[in-house]
């Protein structure tokens, strides 16, 4: 055959492969436009009276977020339930659950956009195992989905009475508690990534952080508003003397915001409940495990006296975990260092190093307190959700081994020493405190008598 002929051929193939590919190419059949979706933004699961399943999606209203996002509309501020659709169905299943959206809602409902999933603390008693398995398989949930656990009422409920104070957004609004907990430290950040972790690693407990509705600000919600009730009320409810109350989830002494409050946190043993820390707690359990970031803290001087040290305390290092297993109870250790800036001190010099250090030992004092009081009652269940068996871990050959600890009644009664040793710094330009001129302010409040008055004469 010609050279012609040979690249005649050639052509002619080429021309046929490239038709056949066009046959080959596939198409989007199956395409979904945007507009015929509803995008859930969040979910809420309940255990129903009748041992059913309550879902609850909250589902995001596109036009109206855009009508809130303009400038200059002069209209206001959108309320979240008109921005949103709550809805709930009540099913055997969580599949079946989603099914029964479907046929509620006019367009396709897609789980792309959820972020947070909130669970009924019954649903968390019986196992988390029960519960997270629809969402490990569902394509659309990411391993970065973010778990909450209601306490105190149904998840539902939590849907109905959260009011945003700034955002119009809930997307955003979700953002924003997200940050807060990853930032602060009040609630712990768990995924379902985490949640799997603490199920599936042998000796491993974990912490659910908790959505709680505080009744205090319940009680001033109107509709889509809160109103702060008068300071004479307010009054009647204080008891911020007794520190045990002050971050108890649903027990904030406050008023007006957002009803729902995301302090503190249950504790997980094989994924289910066994017992609640409140958001100190969580701040100590955090820097036992090396999660904690930066937080304030008031650490009483003179307790008698009210007088009390404001501390801001950064991370600096991950703790240092030490577990002696040749004693007979086996000894944990804990050395934690932190940055802090002063921030106040109330009635005590602090202008000389020994003054100053004497406040540096106070408030290392507090935390190792703090922080012995916490894992003492996590003994006492056993639950260890700081993972002081982490240096085991490396110690062990194999996985048998590691396995075969009996980890919980080592734990148990273990003696653990934890040492604080935070390397404190002023804050601003002024040392000591400021305090009164005492004699001065004597002379000032001396009343004078009628003799000791100038005369007419004296003040011209």
């Amino acid at each position: 055959m010609s050279d012609k002929n040979v690249n005649k051929v050639k052509k002619i193939l080429a021309i046929a492969m490239v038709f056949l590919s066009v046959t080959l190419l596939t198409s989007c059949w199956d395409k979904q436009e945007l507009d015929q979706m509803a995008f859930v933004l969040s979910m809420g699961i309940d255990r129903s009276p009748a041992g059913l399943l309550d879902l609850t999606a909250r589902i995001a209203v596109p036009e109206a977020i855009v009508g809130a996002g303009q400038i200059g509309g002069g209209a206001g501020p959108t309320a979240p339930g008109q921005i949103t659709k709550v809805l709930t169905v009540t099913a055997r299943t969580l599949p079946e659950g989603v099914a029964l959206l479907e046929a509620t809602v006019e367009r396709r409902i897609s789980f792309m956009q959820c972020r947070i999933v909130v669970i009924d603390e019954k649903l968390v008693e019986e196992g988390l195992h029960r519960t997270i398995d629809f969402f490990n398989r569902h394509r659309e949930f990411r391993r970065s989905l973010i778990f909450f656990m209601a306490k105190g009422s149904p998840a539902r409920e939590i849907f109905q009475h959260a009011v945003p104070v700034l955002e119009e957004n809930i997307a955003r609004y979700v953002e924003d508690i997200v940050d807060i907990q990853r930032q602060f430290g009040f609630s712990p950040f768990v995924r379902l990534h985490d949640l799997n972790n603490t199920m599936e690693m042998y000796h491993f407990d974990g912490l659910i952080p908790i959505m709680a509705i505080n009744e205090e600000v319940a009680e001033e919600k109107e509709g889509e508003d809160v109103k702060p009730r008068p300071t004479e009320e307010y009054w009647q409810d204080d008891e911020p003397a007794h520190e045990e109350l002050k971050t108890i989830p649903g027990k904030l002494h406050r008023s007006g915001g957002n009803p729902v409050s995301y302090v503190g946190a249950g504790v997980l043993v094989g994924g289910k409940l066994v017992g609640f820390m409140n958001a100190d707690e969580v701040r100590i359990t955090e820097l036992l495990r090396g999660r904690y970031k930066t937080g304030i803290w008031s650490i009483p001087l003179a307790q008698e006296e009210m007088n009390y040290a404001s501390v801001i305390l950064d991370h600096q290092r991950p703790p240092l975990i030490a577990v002696d297993t040749s004693t007979e109870p086996i000894r944990i250790t804990v050395t934690i260092r932190m940055k802090g800036k002063l921030m106040e001190v109330q009635g005590q010099d602090i202008g000389t190093p020994e003054a100053f250090r004497l406040v540096e030992k106070k408030i290392a004092e507090a935390l190792n307190k703090k922080a012995l009081d916490v894992i003492a009652r996590m003994q006492s269940i056993p639950a260890d959700p700081f993972h002081f068996i982490r240096p085991l871990r490396w110690r062990t050959l194999t996985t048998k081994e590691y396995v075969a600890i009996p980890w919980h009644e080592w734990f148990q009664n273990a003696e653990v020493v934890v040492d604080f040793q935070p390397e404190v710094e002023f804050f601003g330009f002024q040392v000591n405190p400021s305090r009164p001129n005492l004699k001065v302010e004597e002379k000032v409040l001396e009343e004078p008598t009628e003799e000791e008055l100038p005369g007419e004469e004296e003040w011209e």
